[in-house]
């Protein structure tokens, strides 16, 4: 569970406070305050109450059980010796005092986390909603109250001592000046409630509810990161035609006998679907919701994700279906997690939207990158193609790759209710001027430092020689804007025109892709190996790993006398995948047609990527990792008698303690297994592993469930013992004892 207080504080940044009321001091108060918050988190955890059992630890477990019931047991006993007697009930009155003062202590945990939750939650909302913003002074006030309560905490836990609070409590009993002061916070935080709500313009039972309805959809599956933005969408003044066509088809002036319901916008890759459909979803946000399926990334390439998504979405930007959500599936946790596709649908979109009467826009890019899964997939495009199943005022804008499946449902027979558009319809007139803007805007207008012997006539040749490939035009320019080590601008743009003249339209990436490749890695066997280890840790992993985790975990597949990391590999190829400068950012491939190249020998030939051995290295890389890293009480925990969900600062002990890398392998080594032995390998990997599975099955299964419960995945212990039983059985290996 999650630090309550401190996660509200989350949900409001200050720095993004300060984007709205433009004061640069609101930023280290929040700061200072949400550090004292969590700091102070532990301290009160700590403080036994009278109303629930204190938590049996040593001395704290002995203490609290004498204070509970000394009156109901021990005293009776005792009255036969008056003057122990009296000793007795001194004792109790003072341990009692001291139990109610704690509970006044959480009373005032409880009233901070309650202020947090209901105006932090919606804050930033409603400041992006309106021109509303909370006086500087009423913030100033709230960052100052905060931090002297926080004070306050910590300095009257710092007073018991190791016992609990017996001892503390016979030399500190209760202060009426102590009450005083906590009364006096909690009603500062009362007010300070009321005057934020006043000044946003916010019912407070609204805000209430509000919380209670989301609450009830935690089961509900969200793919965060989904949804499409600005980033991605086309150069202003690009792509006029198309989307104007989108436009006047999502226009509510079109005749409802003319309703088409479904507009799918197909074509070859690299033509700039995705970038006009994020264009479209940031244009009409208004209207809708966004997802974009991505090859190669578990949760976003999983067609039960898209109706969840959708309806969380949708939730949190119409109050009405929301409500209509709630009453649906809130608290229903059967529903919410049902793996049926039309299920999912009737639950998450169409009964919701039955008293929704404006028209929803939904945009769903890269269809076609859906589903592991072919069944899966199959129901998904049967269900969207299907007009008896659709709500009269919802609308899907849909992009995706000519695939046949695809094409077979949506212009097959009795399709009338679908717009299908090719990009191949846009006249290349029409194209070639709109990536000669892009070209020009990108190596001249916006570069900087400026290049040198790059003109316009330049820009009109790549802009020829792109034959209409968006992607191929991003790369070249990317190319040449940064070139690579030792190489000028121009040379780049000279080996490009070069190597892409005359080249059939269906090659040109492949082209492209290689060239890239070649001016890197081409010369030396050993860095082309080594390319090659780095980009099966980055394309095989079963989620985005940013760098920090891509270098732990390849760093266990080297020999120790290696002297580089992944990073030497990575940092030269921000032309095709993200992440490569920036920690935060998973490493991924830019565009779907370089994980396609790169996974495809036939294409890709001597720098082709083999996933099966990526697997079978990120299981080696897992098991290394958890022999080494994994420990008893992995996250130091005082007291293994406190549920997870009651250890406030769990959070920040799973930041400190489990490191992305373990906390990856701990997650999915078995899966790497599975995924490597179903292609083939089993027996090969038996052999390899034994050395590490045997001792990590007999001296660390207890530390790794331990890893997972904190992490909230112990489910995934069952699915990787039944993997490791299956795969074993098949070549007579048994590591597990009945």
């Amino acid at each position: 569970t999650l630090l309550v207080v401190t996660r509200h504080l989350d949900s409001c940044p200050a720095a993004q406070l300060e984007f709205h009321i433009k004061v640069t001091t609101s930023a280290s108060l929040a700061s200072d305050a949400g550090a004292a918050i969590g700091s102070t988190a532990n301290p009160v955890q700590k403080l036994p109450g009278s109303r629930s059992p204190p938590i049996p630890t040593d001395v704290a477990s002995a203490a609290g059980n004498t204070a509970q019931t000394v009156k109901d047991v021990l005293l009776p006993v005792l009255k036969k010796i008056k003057p122990f007697c009296e000793a007795m009930e001194l004792l109790t009155e003072i341990i009692n005092n001291q139990l109610k003062m704690n509970d006044k202590i959480r009373d005032l945990f409880e009233k901070m986390d309650s202020f947090y939750a209901i105006v932090g939650q919606n804050l930033m909302s409603r400041l992006e909603d309106s021109k509303l913003s909370p006086p500087i002074v009423l913030l100033k006030r709230l960052f100052v109250v905060t931090m002297e309560c926080c004070s306050f905490i910590q300095s009257y836990a710092s007073k018991l001592d190791a016992s609990g609070f017996v001892l503390g409590a016979l030399k500190n009993s209760v202060s009426s000046t102590d009450g005083s002061r906590i009364q006096k916070y909690c009603e500062t935080f009362g007010s300070l409630q009321l005057e934020f709500c006043k000044a946003l313009g916010i019912k407070t039972h609204e805000l209430v509810e509000k919380i209670a309805e989301y609450t009830s959809l935690d089961d509900l599956p969200h793919v965060r990161g989904a949804s499409l933005n600005a980033e991605g969408g086309c150069l202003e003044g690009t792509r006029k035609g198309i989307l104007g066509i989108v436009s006047k088809w999502i226009s509510p002036e079109f005749k409802s006998s003319d309703r088409q319901p479904i507009l799918l916008l197909t074509g070859e890759a690299g033509t700039g679907k995705s970038a006009i459909a994020c264009s479209v979803a940031v244009e009409f946000a208004a209207l809708g919701c966004s997802f974009g399926f991505k090859r190669g990334i578990q949760e976003r390439c999983n067609p039960l994700n898209l109706f969840p998504t959708i309806a969380r979405d949708l939730a949190h930007f119409d109050d009405s279906f929301r409500r209509a959500l709630c009453a649906g599936v809130g608290n229903d946790k059967a529903r919410q997690t049902t793996s049926s596709l039309e299920s999912q649908f009737q639950y998450f979109i169409k009964n919701p939207m039955a008293g929704i009467y404006r028209p929803i826009l939904v945009v769903i890019d890269a269809l076609d990158e859906c589903g592991d899964n072919d069944k899966q997939r199959d129901a998904l495009i049967k269900l969207l193609t299907n007009p008896d199943k659709l709500p009269p005022n919802l609308r899907f804008f849909i992009t995706s790759r000519s695939e046949d499946d695809i094409l077979c449902h949506f212009k097959g027979a009795n399709k009338g209710h679908i717009l299908v558009k090719y990009m191949s319809e846009i006249s290349s007139q029409s194209t070639s001027a709109d990536i000669s803007l892009y070209i020009r805007t990108r190596l001249i207008d916006d570069c900087q430092p400026k290049l040198k012997d790059i003109d316009d006539l330049c820009c009109q040749t790549l802009a020829r020689i792109s034959q209409g490939l968006f992607q191929w035009a991003f790369v070249a320019c990317q190319q040449i804007a940064r070139p690579p080590r030792g190489r000028t601008s121009r040379e780049r743009y000279d080996k490009l025109v070069q190597s892409g003249a005359d080249l059939r339209h269906d090659s040109l990436l492949d082209y492209l892709y290689t060239d890239v490749l070649c001016a890197l890695f081409e010369d030396d066997e050993e860095v082309m190996n080594r390319f090659k280890s780095v980009l099966g840790v980055v394309l095989s992993s079963l989620e985005p790993l940013s760098s920090t985790p891509v270098k732990a975990l390849h760093e266990t597949l080297k020999q120790s006398d290696e002297p580089y990391d992944a990073g030497d590999i990575l940092r030269y190829l921000g032309s095709l995948l993200s992440g490569v400068t920036d920690t935060n950012i998973p490493i991924r491939p830019l565009h779907t047609s370089f994980l396609d190249f790169l996974t495809d020998p036939e294409r890709s030939k001597r720098f082709s990527v083999d996933m099966t051995q990526g697997h079978k290295n990120l299981l080696l890389a897992s098991l290394r990792i958890m022999k080494r890293d994994l420990a008893f009480n992995i996250c130091k925990l005082e007291s293994s008698y406190v549920m997870n969900e009651d250890i406030l600062d769990l959070p920040k002990r799973i930041r400190d303690y489990i490191p992305e890398h373990l906390s990856y392998s701990c997650r999915f080594w078995a899966r790497h297994l599975d995924a490597a032995s179903t292609n083939g390998m089993s027996v090969e990997i038996s052999r390899q592993t034994r050395d590490l599975l045997e001792p990590f099955m007999n001296e660390k299964l207890l530390f790794w469930l331990e890893a997972l419960s904190v992490l909230g995945g112990v489910t995934l212990a069952f699915q990787a013992i039944a993997i490791v039983a299956r795969v074993f059985k098949s070549v007579s290996t048994v590591f597990l004892e009945s």
